[in-house]
């Protein structure tokens, strides 16, 4: 993901993944932090369990090079506006877990 001067990305979760998570690979002190949401969990989890901080406000982690982030993908983010002369660059990634099939072909 590039993220250029004033460019963020919106607010979003993964659906059908199981851990989301992130590295920077470039990126300054106005480069945007990544914020973590309630969102909308009711409707996709009507469970009311969520009484925890992370679910009842925003928390934000700076990006640093080499930082790696792992959260699950059904939590809401997003990334603040990169307000630096630099370009933030990240990769983002998506786990699941799929069921082995019964038999190898091998």
């Amino acid at each position: 993901i590039i993220n250029r001067g004033n460019s963020h990305n919106a607010s979003h979760y993964h659906p059908e993944s199981a851990l989301s998570g992130v590295i920077y690979v470039s990126a300054d002190e106005e480069s945007g932090h990544i914020a973590f949401t309630r969102g909308d969990l009711k409707q996709h989890y009507p469970i009311n369990t969520f009484d925890s901080d992370l679910f009842n406000e925003e928390v934000t982690f700076k990006p640093e090079v080499g930082k790696l982030l792992v959260f699950p993908s059904w939590v809401y983010h997003h990334v603040n506006s990169n307000e630096g002369e630099g370009t933030r660059i990240s990769i983002a990634f998506n786990t699941r877990q799929t069921n082995k099939p019964e038999k190898s072909p091998y």
